[in-house]
């Protein structure tokens, strides 16, 4: 999806004819339906992908802080790690990405429908379908951006400091 919106953001930036930017109009139709429908299909999937890492994370570097007994072999502790932490981000990077080529072209399209002189019901269809939200969600909970990424791991330290201080005199 991120090169498909890498393609349009590219088109956009040309200068059209009218009829070049009404087929703009329909490709980026097409897309924002393709992430609706994406989104519909595939956000608990996400959430739930989400959530397993960052338990996968917390209950592997808990183990590798706090539990010192087990480090007879440290690379297979570590192992666990690498791959929470390189589906986490590999979720969370590409979702806010596409997120945010999303927004880029949403607004580009906005600007681009103004200055087009089409027939008042093909643009009244274009703005409706600019109107609508077209975003990759965590199960309609949150939508992906930068700052989730930050929050996870803010919270995965937070829960550590926490369990980790708790029965220490």
């Amino acid at each position: 999806m991120q090169h498909l919106y890498d393609n349009l953001l590219d088109q956009l930036n040309n200068d059209h004819l009218t009829e070049e930017m009404e087929k703009l109009l329909e490709v980026y139709e097409i897309l924002t339906t393709a992430i609706r429908s994406f989104d519909e299909c595939f956000s608990f999937p996400a959430f739930l992908a989400t959530l397993l890492n960052l338990v996968g994370l917390f209950w592997t570097g808990y183990r590798i802080a706090f539990l010192t007994n087990n480090l007879d072999h440290p690379f297979f502790q570590i192992c666990p790690v690498i791959y929470h932490l390189s589906q986490h981000l590999l979720l969370l990077i590409s979702a806010s990405k596409t997120n945010e080529k999303a927004a880029k072209a949403k607004l580009i399209m906005r600007c681009l429908l103004r200055n087009c002189h089409l027939e008042t019901r093909r643009k009244i269809k274009y703005e409706k379908n600019i109107a609508l939200e077209s975003n990759l969600t965590s199960w309609k909970i949150y939508v992906f951006d930068r700052s989730l990424l930050i929050t996870s791991f803010g919270c995965l330290l937070t829960y550590g400091i926490l369990l980790g201080t708790l029965g220490r005199d």
